[in-house]
């Protein structure tokens, strides 16, 4: 069983940076704000999480945030992620049911990292750093399917944590010659005499420069060649090896630049190129402000971020201190992808599950399954994660979310938003407004707004009969699309 505990912020600046471009931002931070810099930097927005951050400048609200950013998880990682590696050659050759067997429990393991992630999510301390490792999996998209080992997305995963705030470079090479990548994208078939692309275009195109940003067909042919002969070893503890045989070691041409060129190579070109920069920032701007990205702004950032050596943390910090982050126009209006949805509603009301497997199976009934995107371009984006059948089943999923705990009225966070709605009705004749702000960032488009303060009324005065049912109803009004925060 899982239960969202308590965060614990740390008091020390990030990297001791500061952006002097940055927002000074007010001696303190509403209880409003404060919900805002929790929950677009995470998941949810607890009411314990708000009162610790109430009256916070921005700044030292925003280095509490970055100072979790340690690469470290309070949930051990399953045995089996760091334990003897697969030999999948020799499962192959046992036969075919032996083989079936071998990997339905591959299958397994998945699933049970999918639960462990989600157990990460809903009781970190530090809800910004898996925000970032999902964020980078997206970016960097790819999938378990094509080969079938547990074991490598649970090294991918680590591996994004460790570096989600880190030096870009790093990153993108570790994702370049990842070993899932390099199945996805085909690269163990990249081969001197007959080049694929696949690899190249993408790391081009979708996970560094952006489509159609400063490179040609030329270019793409030139970093397909460059990647010749990185391919995997399925019987090796490092599942990567570069074959010399197999790679183009010719002279190539790439950006106007020629030489005998590799992968490393290929990422330090890519890094250094004048239109290098804005896609990455544009990306990070849709997670965490708005969907619609501010030339100005992002010109800003990619400069400052250019300036710190690409190091991410700088950038993040000067994101989160921008005009733009704090502009109550940019509040609540973000679509919240199906795992944002339910590990949000988990930490906020402080549920409990007694099988995170069966949270991850429903965040996958969602349309959005760990390790599986459905393609190389990631999940969907803002509003394309909304249609009328989506919304109808994300209030279905909160409502199981809500009667899977045993009383969801009875947690901290349930009584800390009671007793500050029962002591405004005492002065105002009125339910709290922080109450719905929990659900409804802003109180904006309240749907039945009448019948909810009723029923919020009702409640906090002790009446509505049974406070499970009556509560589950008045949240399911609340959330009823529950997808922006």
């Amino acid at each position: 069983m899982i239960r969202f505990t308590k965060a614990l912020f740390l008091s020390a600046s990030v990297l001791g940076l500061s952006c002097a471009s940055a927002m000074a931002g007010p001696a303190s931070m509403t209880a409003d704000e404060a919900r805002h810099l929790i929950a677009r930097t995470g998941f949810g927005a607890a009411p314990h999480e708000v009162a610790a951050l109430t009256g916070m400048s921005y700044a030292d609200g925003v280095a509490q945030i970055m100072a979790g950013l340690t690469g470290e998880t309070i949930t051990p990682m399953p045995a089996w992620a760091n334990g003897w590696a697969y030999p999948a050659e020799q499962i192959y050759a046992l036969g075919q049911t032996e083989g079936e067997l071998f990997f339905a429990n591959r299958w397994l393991e998945l699933q049970h990292l999918s639960g462990w992630w989600i157990t990460e999510m809903a009781t970190t301390p530090a809800p910004l750093q898996e925000r970032l490792v999902l964020h980078w999996s997206d970016h960097f998209a790819n999938s378990f399917d094509g080969h079938e080992n547990p074991q490598w997305m649970a090294a991918q995963n680590q591996f994004l944590r460790e570096n989600a705030a880190g030096d870009f470079a790093t990153l993108a090479e570790g994702m370049l010659l990842d070993p899932s990548m390099l199945v996805y994208l085909d690269n163990v078939d990249n081969i001197a005499e007959a080049p694929n692309e696949n690899l190249g275009r993408e790391f081009l195109e979708l996970f560094t420069l952006g489509e159609g940003r400063g490179y040609t067909q030329d270019d793409v042919r030139a970093a397909a060649r460059m990647l010749t002969g990185y391919t995997i070893n399925d019987m090796s503890g490092t599942p990567v090896s570069f074959s010399a045989e197999d790679h183009d070691d010719g002279t190539k041409t790439l950006f106007g630049q020629s030489g005998r060129f590799d992968a490393s190579d290929l990422v330090d070109l890519t890094l250094s190129h004048p239109d290098f920069g804005p896609y990455i920032v544009e990306g990070l701007w849709r997670a965490f402000i708005s969907d619609t990205p501010d030339p100005d702004e992002v010109a800003r950032l990619t400069a400052l971020w250019q300036a710190n050596d690409l190091d991410l943390a700088p950038l993040l910090e000067a994101m989160f201190l921008s005009d733009a982050f704090w502009d109550p126009a940019n509040r609540g209006r973000l679509v919240k992808s199906p795992v944002e949805m339910v590990v949000g509603a988990t930490r906020t009301l402080g549920l409990s599950h007694g099988s995170t497997a069966e949270v991850a199976w429903l965040v996958s009934d969602l349309d959005q399954t760990f390790f599986l995107p459905p393609n190389v371009g990631g999940w969907p984006q803002g509003s394309d994660w909304i249609n009328d059948a989506t919304a109808t089943a994300r209030v279905t999923a909160l409502t199981y979310l809500m009667w899977s705990d045993d009383e969801p009225y009875e947690t901290d966070e349930m009584q800390m938003m009671m007793a500050a709605a029962k002591a405004h009705i005492i002065e105002h004749e009125e339910p709290a407004p922080a109450f719905v702000i929990v659900f409804r960032p802003g109180g904006k488009d309240l749907p039945n707004a009448q019948v909810v303060r009723a029923g919020l009324h009702d409640l906090c005065r002790g009446g509505g009969g049974h406070h499970h049912l009556h509560l589950v109803g008045l949240i399911r009004l609340i959330v009823a699309p529950h997808q922006i925060g």
